[in-house]
C-alpha cells in the first residue's frame, strides 16, 4: 500500500508526555485535534498482492483502501484478483491523479472510486476486504470505525502495524515487507449474550442456554442444560459468522461431549452439533438478549475512584458513548467503545490522562459486570492487560 507524505489524518486524540517530546494517542481527548502525517511509503508490489492473497480478495469483493496512495492496491485487486470494484480513500490530490493514472492504465477505472478525503469520514460498510498501511496510533485510531461500520465477516488486512488488543487472526511474515509482517483480521459475528436452544434426542426433548461473553474474537462463555449449568464452554472459536465450540453436558442423566459448529446470522445460530456417542443433530440458538442501551451507574473497585455514569446510544451501527466520572466532576465521550451483542469493551482516559482504565464485560437485563484494567498506554505493548478489578453496573434509564 502506498501512504502520501503529506497523509494528514485529522482524529481527536490526547497528549501524554513521554521524557522528551509529545507521544499521540489515538481518540481519547474531545477537544484536541491535532495533525499526524503518515509518510508515503510505498509497499512492495510482491507485499501487495501477498496481503491480497491473504484477505483471499476474489470475484465479488469490494476493497477499500484506508490510504491509497498512487492506488496499486486497488488496481491490483481488481486487475489481478478479480476484485468486483473498489474505493482508494487519500487526502493528497497528487496521489490521487497518479492512482487515476494507474487504473486508467489497467483499463480498470470504472471499476474504481477514488475519494480525495479523510478516512474518518468516508463510510466503508459496503467493503468486504480492507487494506492499510497507516501507523499503529492510526490503526487504533481507525479500529473503532471498523468494527461500527463493518459487517462481521469482513477482512482487514495491515501492512506492519498491528491494532494493540485485538489481536491478529494470522500473521504472515514477509521479506519485502516492513518489520517482515503483514496482519490480518475477521470482523467478528456479535455473540455476547444468551442462547437458547432445543434438541430432540430418543430420550427426550433437552433445552440447552449460552450465555457468552465477548472481547473482540474472543469468547467465553457456559453452558446450562434442562436449566442446571453444565460448565464453561472449551475450545470456542470465532472467525466472522463462523462459530465452534465443545462443551460436556448431561443430558437425560448420561454425560456426553458435544462439538457445536454453526454460522451466525443476526440473531441466530444455524448448525450442527456432534456428539461424542455418535449422534448428529441439527442446531439452531435463537438470540435471548438485548442491546444495553441507556444509562447505567457503575460502582468500580480499583487504585482510583472510576465509579460513574456510562450513557450508551446507538444511531445504525454507530456507537455515541459517554462516562462521567463521579469523584472527579469530568465526562468523557468514549472514542474506543465497542459492544458484541450485551458484551462491551471500552477505554477510559484517568485523570491527567498518563494511563487509562480499559473495561470489558457484560450489560445484560438490567444489570451488568466484569473486569478493569489499569494501563499505561504504548504502541509497542504488553497487549495483555491485567484486569485486576472488578465493576458492577445498574441500569437506571
Amino acid at each position: 500500500m502506498v501512504k502520501s507524505k503529506f497523509y494528514r489524518v485529522y482524529f481527536y486524540a490526547a497528549l501524554v508526555m513521554f521524557g522528551i517530546g509529545l507521544a499521540i494517542v489515538a481518540g481519547y481527548a474531545d477537544k484536541i485535534s491535532p495533525e499526524l502525517d503518515v509518510p508515503y511509503e510505498p509497499t512492495h508490489p510482491s507485499v501487495v498482492k501477498a496481503m491480497l492473497r491473504l484477505a483471499g480478495v476474489g470475484k465479488g469483493d469490494v476493497v477499500y483502501d484506508l490510504g491509497c496512495g498512487d492506488g496499486r492496491f486497488v488496481v491490483t485487486a481488481v486487475a489481478e484478483f478479480g476484485a468486483a470494484r473498489a474505493v482508494g480513500i487519500d487526502l493528497n490530490p497528487q496521489r490521487i491523479k497518479e492512482a487515476t493514472e494507474r487504473a486508467q492504465g489497467a483499463g480498470v477505472l470504472d471499476k474504481i472510486r477514488y475519494v480525495q478525503g479523510n478516512i474518518m469520514e468516508v463510510d466503508a460498510s459496503p467493503a468486504t476486504v480492507v487494506t492499510m498501511y497507516l501507523l499503529d496510533s492510526v490503526n487504533l485510531m481507525v479500529r473503532p470505525k471498523l468494527f461500527q461500520e463493518l459487517s462481521p465477516g469482513t477482512r482487514c488486512v495491515s501492512h506492519a502495524f498491528h491494532m494493540h488488543d485485538w489481536k491478529q487472526d494470522k500473521i504472515i511474515q514477509h521479506p519485502k515487507a516492513r518489520n517482515n509482517r503483514i496482519s490480518f483480521w475477521v470482523i467478528p459475528a456479535h455473540l455476547g449474550g444468551k442462547w437458547n436452544w432445543s434438541t430432540t434426542t430418543p430420550a427426550g426433548k433437552i433445552e440447552n442456554s449460552l450465555v457468552l461473553t465477548q472481547t473482540f474474537q474472543v469468547v467465553e462463555g457456559t453452558i446450562l442444560t434442562d436449566g442446571r449449568p453444565s460448565g464453561a464452554i472449551q475450545n470456542s472459536y470465532v472467525s466472522g459468522k463462523e462459530f465452534s465450540f465443545t462443551a460436556n453436558i448431561i443430558a437425560k442423566g448420561q454425560p456426553v461431549r458435544i462439538n457445536y459448529k454453526g454460522i451466525v446470522e443476526d440473531k441466530t445460530i444455524r448448525g450442527t452439533q456432534e456428539w461424542s456417542n455418535g449422534q448428529k443433530y441439527v442446531w439452531i440458538a435463537k438470540y435471548d438478549s438485548s442491546i444495553p442501551e441507556g444509562k447505567w451507574e457503575f460502582t468500580v473497585a480499583g487504585p482510583v475512584n472510576l465509579s460513574g455514569k456510562l450513557t450508551l446510544q446507538l444511531h445504525g451501527r454507530k456507537i455515541h458513548a459517554t462516562y462521567f466520572v463521579k469523584n472527579e466532576g469530568r465526562e468523557e465521550r468514549l472514542r474506543d467503545v465497542y459492544l458484541w451483542g450485551s458484551s462491551i469493551y471500552f477505554r477510559l482516559p484517568m485523570y491527567g490522562r498518563e494511563r487509562l482504565a480499559v473495561f470489558k464485560g457484560s450489560l445484560e437485563g438490567n444489570t451488568g459486570n466484569g473486569k478493569m484494567a489499569v494501563i499505561t498506554y504504548s504502541e509497542e505493548g504488553p497487549f495483555d492487560f491485567n484486569y485486576a478489578y472488578g465493576w458492577t453496573a445498574t441500569k437506571t434509564q
